[in-house]
């Protein structure tokens, strides 16, 4: 199987769980940076998650998505 289909694949997979579990969806978009000699795009993200029963408040947690 192509390396590509699978990781679409798995990011669907693991998207449709994501929104079971945090409905509402928030994300902040902090910084992008693009290396162009290397054709590498960074994008940091914050996002508040929150798990759909939980009475605590929701969390920001930050990533890196990183493509080549």
């Amino acid at each position: 199987m192509d390396s590509t289909y699978s990781n679409m694949v798995f990011n669907y997979v693991l998207l449709r769980w994501y929104r079971v579990m945090s409905p509402v969806i928030k994300i902040e978009v902090r910084a992008v940076t693009y290396n162009e000699s290397r054709r590498e795009l960074f994008v940091e993200c914050v996002q508040i998650f929150h798990i759909r029963w939980s009475p605590f408040q929701g969390y920001p947690s930050r990533y890196v998505i990183a493509t080549e």
